[in-house]
């Protein structure tokens, strides 16, 4: 027997170029298939996993215009009493003039079905911005010069109505779309 006649011992049909390829096509059709049966019915969520859901993307909506200090797009998410209030029109307005490149992050604790129409949101929440140099009278700034970066921080307490498409009600707690007096300014 020489070289060129082929292996003295027998090959085992899966072994060699062509038994790569078997495997290769038999790892496929298995993982085709367990894709598959996981893949079958979902679940549909419950009505309280949806309205968490949709509050979630109002907050996150609500966090982001809040960084783009997009008074009126803030504005289309809110609801009465709320979106009547000139005091929280006028607080808005005033944190925009007051700060620049504005960073809001909220942070959602825990959700309360009050019933089916209101949902309580408590949330921690931060707010990291750069001090503009106000146009009137002189605001409570703690000291800090026009470009200087801030960070407040609180908790606030949100109540949103409509179980569809939740809007924001009411505030409680630490509002973080107003400069307030007791807020603590951080470096």
């Amino acid at each position: 027997m020489t070289l060129c006649d082929g292996p003295a011992f027998p090959v085992h049909p899966l072994h060699g170029p062509h038994g790569r390829r078997i495997m290769a096509v038999a790892a496929s059709i298995v993982l085709a298939c367990g894709f598959s049966a996981c893949g079958g019915t979902k679940k549909p969520l419950s009505l309280q996993a949806q309205t968490a859901t949709r509050i979630n993307a109002v907050i996150e909506d609500l966090q982001t215009r809040l960084g783009r200090c997009d008074r009126s797009g803030i504005a289309s998410l809110l609801a009465p009493p709320l979106s009547n209030d000139a005091t929280f029109a006028h607080g808005l307005a005033d944190l925009c003039d007051r700060a620049s490149a504005l960073h809001p992050v909220f942070i959602v604790e825990r959700l309360w079905l009050k019933n089916a129409e209101t949902v309580r949101v408590d949330l921690q929440w931060t707010l990291r911005a750069n001090a503009t140099a106000p146009t009137g009278p002189p605001s409570s700034t703690g000291g800090r010069q026009a470009g200087e970066p801030v960070m407040v921080m609180g908790t606030a307490h949100f109540t949103f109505i409509g179980k569809d498409s939740p809007r924001l009600t009411a505030i409680e707690g630490d509002n973080p779309f107003a400069p307030q007096a007791d807020q603590v300014l951080l470096p």
